[in-house]
């Protein structure tokens, strides 16, 4: 019998966006990907969504925080 993996409570969106809420000064995809071990292209994903919900904004290219 094999062990049952439990599922992981924490979506790849609240994690990202967890991050970006710690953040004071806003964060920036590379240091998401660093931090999340995602890959770049699921962070911009992830991103994109959050800023289409009003979760974050940019305030450079590439540096986000929270809304």
């Amino acid at each position: 019998m094999s062990a049952i993996k439990k599922p992981n409570k924490n979506t790849e969106m609240e994690v990202v966006y967890d991050f970006i809420q710690m953040s004071n000064k806003g964060v920036t995809t590379f240091t998401l990907t660093e931090k999340t071990g995602y890959s770049q292209k699921k962070i911009e994903k992830v991103v994109d969504q959050l800023e289409k919900q009003g979760k974050i904004t940019s305030f450079l290219q590439g540096v986000y925080t929270k809304a």
